[in-house]
């Protein structure tokens, strides 16, 4: 099912092209309208979690949505990041039994693990559970942080609503840990993934797409693009997505949620009549192309072609996209050297 945009790789690029041309070039702020998705999902007494809390900026929005009666789980391995959240809360004078903080990261299993944290400036966000190559740009420190499950953290829960994670590149871990949970409550589950994290995890966009489906969740971006392809994943400009379950009642609602958010706050969308009918499939190609960087309306990055006749990735041909912030963009561009790097590590 399509939330009112269309579906095909080539739509969805065309879709985000026409998206950013509309807007100066520059990709907004998406985490207003993340809020605006899950406000339309929580209710007084609804249940959520939020993985990947860091200092609570939607944490503490969740809280105010759920209240009274709710509950949300802040899961956050970062000392100094928790104590500022709890700040926070006593700043906006939360309530604090709406709040349950978790001292832990999120994974498939419990246990220890090396925790790379940035520890200066407004960067602390980018800290999480793999050494990534951007990291060489901040101050980073190297901590141990123990690791929960989403089915051990929701184990005594009747209820469960929304998941939002945000572990920097984890998501599928934290995933994997909660096949219980999501099969018990089909909550609305939403995660940030770019397109250079299963690179550093060690899985694929076929491996999370199968983790959905088995599950009987679909996929969508935040306009509303359902994913039904590990190649609509390489060639997209967003990296905020939805997993709702199948049988969700309330799609259009949410989606529209997100959509009003977005024009009260100026943003341009196109119309379903900017967009041509789908195009036909193109042949496969083995061999990688360079990027360009975004911020050129008219173009947008496709990934490297896979060579195996099953469309899986090829270590040969394993495309880098790393974010390139400045002023607000997040550009994606292929670094073959970089690509090499990781492939032999």
């Amino acid at each position: 099912m399509t939330i009112g945009f269309p579906t095909a790789s080539s739509q969805a690029r065309e879709f985000h092209a026409r998206v950013l041309e509309l807007n100066g070039g520059k990709w907004f702020d998406f985490e207003t309208h993340l809020a605006s998705l899950y406000k339309a999902v929580l209710r007084p007494g609804s249940v959520a979690v939020d993985g990947g809390a860091n200092v609570g900026a939607h944490t503490l929005q969740m809280a105010l949505a759920v209240s009274p009666g709710g509950l949300v789980i802040a899961v956050e391995p970062v000392p100094e990041l928790r104590a500022r959240l709890e700040e926070r809360r006593e700043e906006d004078r939360i309530p604090p039994q709406l709040i349950k903080m978790v001292p832990s990261g999120l994974s498939d299993k419990a246990g220890t693990a090396e925790f790379f944290q940035v520890t200066g400036g407004p960067q602390h966000g980018l800290s999480g559970l793999k050494y990534r190559h951007f990291l060489e740009n901040y101050s980073v420190r190297k901590i141990e942080v123990p690791l929960t499950t989403l089915n051990s953290i929701c184990a005594d829960l009747q209820r469960l609503d929304y998941v939002k994670l945000d572990v920097e590149g984890a998501e599928l871990s934290a995933l994997r840990g909660g096949l219980e949970t999501l099969q018990k409550f089909r909550p609305v589950v939403s995660i940030e993934q770019d397109q250079y994290s299963p690179q550093y995890f060690g899985y694929s966009w076929q491996d999370l797409l199968d983790y959905f489906n088995s599950l009987k969740y679909e996929v969508y971006d935040l306009f509303g693009i359902r994913y039904a392809d590990p190649e609509m994943f390489n060639s997209c400009a967003v990296w905020d997505f939805v997993g709702l379950p199948a049988e969700y009642p309330a799609k259009e609602h949410v989606f529209d949620a997100v959509r009003q958010s977005m024009k009260r706050s100026g943003v341009r969308l196109p119309g379903s009549s900017d967009f041509r009918p789908p195009e036909p499939p193109q042949p496969v190609s083995g061999k990688s192309r360079a990027i360009e960087p975004f911020g050129q309306p008219s173009r947008l990055p496709h990934s490297a072609r896979h060579d195996s006749k099953n469309e899986q990735p090829s270590s040969n041909t394993f495309l880098v996209a790393p974010w390139i912030e400045e002023a607000g963009i997040r550009s994606w561009y292929y670094d073959p050297e970089l690509a090499e790097m990781l492939r032999q590590s």
